[in-house]
C-alpha cells in the first residue's frame, strides 16, 4: 500500500471514530512535534491513543478534512482543516513513514506559523 493510501485510511477510520482503525497505521514509538518550536505534543502511540479519546470523550473532537496533499520519499506533507461547523483549525502536517506506518508527524498550526 502506498503512503498516501495509508494516510487516506487513517483519516477515514480517524473521521469515524475507529480507534483500532486508526491507530493500527501508527508506530508504537510514534513522536508527534508542534512547529514552530518543534515542541514534543505526543510522546508515543498511547499518549496519542488517549488524546484522541479524550477528545472524543469530552467532546472537543474535530474531524479532518484533506485540502492538500504531497508526498516526496518517505515523508506526506499534508494542509488539513478539522471542523465541527462551529470551531476550524488548519494545519499543515509532515508525517514521516517507515515500513508503511507513521513514524513521526510534525504540525504546523495556521495560528502558530510565522507570518510574513
Amino acid at each position: 500500500m502506498e503512503n498516501l493510501d495509508i494516510i487516506h485510511q487513517y483519516i477515514e477510520a480517524f473521521n469515524k471514530k475507529d480507534v483500532d482503525g486508526c491507530f493500527k497505521y501508527l508506530s508504537d514509538d510514534l513522536r508527534v512535534f508542534k512547529l514552530p518550536n518543534n515542541d514534543i505534543h505526543l510522546e508515543n502511540k498511547e499518549k496519542a491513543r488517549d488524546h484522541y479519546l479524550d477528545s472524543i470523550k469530552n467532546g472537543s473532537f474535530l474531524p479532518i478534512r484533506l485540502i492538500s496533499e504531497m508526498q516526496l520519499g518517505d515523508y506526506v506533507t499534508l494542509i488539513i482543516d478539522k471542523s465541527n461547523g462551529k470551531e476550524s483549525r488548519k494545519a499543515t502536517v509532515i508525517n514521516l513513514f517507515q515500513n508503511g506506518i507513521i513514524k513521526k508527524m510534525w504540525i504546523a498550526p495556521d495560528d502558530k506559523l510565522p507570518s510574513n
